[in-house]
């Protein structure tokens, strides 16, 4: 699963390792009415979120509209990109019956304002493509 160099003690069995393949798991009882979101990633996620403030990231473009979860997990890449995450990075985003949505484009309209961000910078700075 990668990181080999934190893997080299020959005396210690893989889950013993600086770095384990052994997943952190929680078995939580759930509550259909109460339940919105359920994420899995790894850890290039959460090296720079908590659990909460991935939540609340993922809830926010929910009222912002988004209602493909692909979309949603492929934004929470490029809020940890953002964040500086140094780490391999993937999410897998499910919506639960009880989410929220609100109105507006989603990730469309942050994805456009990112990319106006990109071209005045561009522009600032003198160059005019990427």
């Amino acid at each position: 699963l990668g990181d080999f160099e934190y893997k080299q003690n020959k005396q210690l069995p893989p889950v013993e390792q600086k770095v384990s393949p052994l997943p952190e798991c929680r078995i939580c009882q759930r509550d259909p009415s109460k339940d919105e979101l359920l994420i899995l990633a790894c850890d290039g996620i959460w090296d720079v979120m908590t659990n909460e403030e991935c939540c609340d990231a993922l809830r926010e473009l929910l009222m912002e509209g988004e209602r493909d979860m692909g979309l949603v997990a492929e934004e929470c890449l490029m809020m940890c990109l953002d964040k500086e995450s140094k780490d391999n990075m993937s999410a897998v985003v499910v919506a639960f019956p009880a989410a929220k949505y609100g109105q507006g484009r989603g990730v469309a309209a942050r994805v456009e304002a990112r990319e106006a961000r990109q071209r005045a910078e561009d522009e600032r700075s003198g160059g005019g493509g990427r």
